[in-house]
């Protein structure tokens, strides 16, 4: 880790992803993600000094990763923020100082005030709304945006990306499959940092994809293709398609079991990996044995095929419908709690998530086409919150990671693409196949096989371990729901494990006829949907056996031993330094 000072604000920068200085007479920059040539530094600081025009930022910054620049005469700094936020930064504003980390545990957490906002958030949607961690002076730099400090403080952010989807022109179909074929290669090339390379690779369409052009238009000789599985590997499972596609390619293939049997470890090392904002990775234990496996894991790159091309999803009538296809849930969210925390608190929880919900959407909600509002939830909570920042801390904290269906330049192909082309990701899947005939003409998986523990019946198992932590492990989420509390919605979730799953009013193959009709095209405008579509009874709670996941993995996190951890973290950061930070530590 390298700390970098300019007067009253401090850069904390984990090397993990690598981390790209670059120093000049006036300027100090530096960029997280992949190396950026000394010219990209030069222009982007450059163009910093006023930052009125954001249209050279689409040219100059096509990938993903964080940049920014500290201007020596002023002490002015500006950060400049990827698309989608894979490689993020925090802002911890003080008194004594502000602090820019790519790390929330490079901070001492332990001074730090709980956000009761964020607690909540994380319960109902096992991921934070908006700019949100789990501390109130702990902030989030959103996405695609220019962020400027001065003499210590933030001074003003803009957006250089219109995030919304939506064909406003004609659309041409041919020549938006080569746009999109050129974006993805070109950006797979700019990912391609090291030739020992990882693919993710679950038998579907997107990290299929990227396994063609890995092999048919980039030529690539040597990949590992990695999936995992929980039990026995099945015939005809996404596994087996994945080993089917990894030889036809000549590549590599491992499976790995996604858990190893020990809830307790399991949630442990979320919260140690997860830093507080990750969604639970339940493969973690898969990802934590390859690293092990593989020989210097830092040296390799990590392919991950999360995608914007659009969603597999039923028809929708409503923006909450919305929100719920893209995993954002609201005041009903936390009912099955509600017997077992006080009434004032349930309340205040809701309110707050209210209001956090209703930032998430635009002013015209209502007026929206729900498929291209569930879109763009996907591109600004869904992708941001859900999908990257699991693979950014689990899996980034010991192997870079790179997403390149997320890439600037697809991007601008995918948020054109009409909604018809986007419902069940229409546009991608045919491009796709026709492009890798060989790869997808390999059946289709005949069943997911799951890689989800049963967390009832393997939490039951270590019952004692999880009481005897509880009740003899501190923890700041302690002072917000008592140890008692919290045993007993543990207790509550092993006793009734199906209290408030969702239940459906009409037989499953029939929603199941009308879902394929939907995603083949056969769509009703969205505004008669409302009284064709079936709803759920209690479609927005969460089972109670999810929310005390969530719960015991926010309690692992704030616990003393990895709030110790995060101390330490920062007494380190403020002893160390670059080459460069030397001159520059004025506090």
């Amino acid at each position: 880790m390298c700390r970098l000072w300019r007067n009253e604000v401090s850069i904390d920068l984990f090397c993990d992803s690598g981390v790209d200085v670059h120093e000049t007479p006036a300027v100090l920059s530096w960029a997280i993600g992949k190396r950026v040539p000394p010219s990209v530094h030069v222009d982007l600081t450059e163009w910093g000094k006023n930052a009125h025009n954001p249209t050279p930022l689409k040219h100059l910054l096509p990938g993903l990763f964080l940049f920014g620049a500290i201007y020596k005469d002023t002490g002015r700094i500006i950060v400049i923020t990827d698309r989608v936020n894979l490689n993020r930064a925090y802002v911890c504003t003080s008194p004594e100082a502000t602090i820019i980390t790519s790390h929330p545990t490079n901070l001492d957490l332990s001074v730090l005030n709980l956000s009761q906002a964020a607690i909540a958030s994380y319960l109902a949607n096992g991921s934070m709304i908006g700019d949100l961690s789990l501390f109130d002076e702990l902030r989030l730099l959103e996405p695609a945006r220019i962020y400027t400090f001065a003499r210590g403080k933030p001074e003003s952010s803009s957006s250089y990306w219109n995030q919304t989807f939506g064909c406003s022109q004609k659309f041409n179909r041919t020549k938006a499959k080569q746009d999109l074929k050129e974006a993805i290669a070109q950006s797979l090339r700019r990912c391609l940092d090291s030739e020992r390379i990882v693919l993710s690779l679950s038998g579907g369409y997107d990290s299929s994809a990227i396994l063609g052009f890995l092999k048919e238009v980039l030529h690539v000789r040597d990949v590992l293709c990695v999936s995992y599985v929980n039990g026995t590997p099945k015939a005809h499972s996404d596994a087996a398609v994945a080993a089917q596609q990894a030889e036809v390619c000549g590549y590599r293939h491992w499976i790995r079991q996604s858990y190893n049997g020990s809830a307790f470890q399991t949630i442990q090392r979320n919260a140690l990996l997860g830093e507080g904002v990750a969604y639970f990775c339940e493969e973690v234990d898969a990802w934590c044995r390859l690293f092990n496996e593989l020989e210097e894991p830092a040296s390799h790159i990590l392919l991950a095929g999360e995608q914007c091309f659009g969603q597999t999803s039923r028809s929708l009538g409503s923006p909450e419908e919305a929100l719920r296809s893209r995993g954002v849930f609201g005041l009903d969210a936390i009912e099955p709690l509600k017997p077992y925390i006080s009434s004032d608190l349930y309340i205040h929880w809701r309110e707050l998530l209210a209001r956090e919900i209703r930032r998430l959407l635009p002013e015209n909600a209502e007026k929206c086409d729900p498929y291209d509002l569930r879109d763009n939830v996907s591109l600004r909570h869904k992708i941001p919150h859900v999908l990257l920042p699991w693979r950014r801390y689990v899996i980034g904290s010991s192997m870079p990671v790179r997403t390149p269906l997320l890439d600037g330049e697809v991007l601008e192909v995918a948020t054109r693409l009409p909604v018809e082309e986007r419902n069940g990701k229409r546009f991608f899947k045919e491009l796709a196949s026709e492009t890798f005939p060989k790869i997808f003409s390999i059946p289709r998986a005949y069943y997911g096989q799951g890689f989800v523990p049963d967390w009832t019946s393997e939490i039951g198992k270590e019952i004692s371990i999880f009481q005897d932590w509880i009740n003899t492990t501190p923890s700041l989420l302690d002072m917000v729901i008592s140890p008692q509390q919290q045993l007993a919605i543990l207790h509550g979730a092993l006793e009734r494990p199906s209290a408030g799953s969702s239940r459906w009013t009409v037989p499953r193959a029939k929603e199941r006829i009308r879902s394929t009709l939907f995603n083949i095209g056969l769509r009703t405008p969205w505004e008669h949907l409302r009284g064709l579509t079936r709803r759920r009874i209690s479609a927005a709670r969460v089972p109670l056996i999810q929310l005390a996941v969530r719960l015991l993995t926010m309690r692992a996190f704030l616990s003393e031993p990895v709030l110790k951890r995060c101390g330490q973290n920062h007494a380190n950061a403020a002893a160390c330094g670059t080459g460069a930070d030397a001159s520059h530590r004025e506090r």
